[in-house]
């Protein structure tokens, strides 16, 4: 696995903070869909040499909280 969809998630998640502090609904449902989409791809081929950097994107989700 190349880190190309580690890369997706961590823009998505920031694509995510962008569209909760700008309240841009569109913009919100697009980079949560982009977050799902490179998750789906990791859970296909996990690497546990990514589970850091997983993890640091976990705590940084800005959903996280209400998920909870």
């Amino acid at each position: 696995m190349t880190t190309e969809p580690l890369q997706r998630l961590a823009t998505a998640l920031e694509g995510e903070r962008q569209a909760l502090v700008h309240n841009d609904v569109p913009a919100l449902v697009q980079a949560t869909s982009d977050k799902l989409a490179a998750l789906r791809e990791l859970e296909m081929a996990p690497d546990l040499a990514y589970a850091e950097r997983l993890r640091e994107l976990a705590e940084n989700n800005p959903l996280g909280d209400y998920l909870r």
